[in-house]
């Protein structure tokens, strides 16, 4: 025969308020681009300063961005929003319209790069479960084309420049 010893547990039963910390997001800054024009002196002519300067311009539209996407993002919480395919197609749809400068390889890798950076949260911080993802939903993303980029290419060149 068994005999059960019951023990008595002292538990604490104090509720404590949670301590809460308030984190700041970090927000990358923007690199300034190396001048075009040096005492009178046109830098553009020389082939690679020309490809420095665009992958500064590059890099900076990713920076851009990333940090516009993470301010919208904060709103999607992680715990619902876990392995959410919608959002993810929503994410990618951006990435592709607002990538319109390089060339094909460098916009692809820029998107990629910035939806990797943006989504990871929300696939358990694993890359192979988002670009699994990324492979299975890319179908239903919006392609962006030559007349689409260059249309937006001409409405950014008019809509920025100062009035005379």
């Amino acid at each position: 025969m068994r005999t059960q010893r019951s023990e008595l547990v002292e538990a604490d039963l104090s509720v404590d308020e949670p301590v809460v910390e308030v984190v700041e997001p970090v927000v990358k800054q923007v690199e300034n681009v190396p001048p075009k024009r040096v005492y009178n002196h046109d830098l553009k002519k020389i082939k690679s300063y020309r490809k420095l300067r665009r992958n500064f311009k590059i890099n900076n539209s990713k920076i851009v961005f990333i940090n516009d996407m993470k301010a919208i993002l904060e709103c999607f919480k992680l715990d619902e929003h876990k392995l959410d395919t919608e959002l993810l197609i929503e994410v990618l749809n951006v990435a592709e319209s607002f990538f319109i400068y390089g060339n094909k390889d460098e916009r692809n890798d820029c998107k990629l790069e910035a939806v990797r950076e943006l989504m990871l949260p929300y696939f358990f911080d694993n890359e192979l479960i988002l670009d699994k993802s990324i492979a299975n939903v890319y179908h239903r993303v919006t392609k962006s084309n030559l007349a689409k980029r260059v249309w937006r290419r001409l409405i950014n060149f008019f809509s920025t420049k100062e009035k005379i």
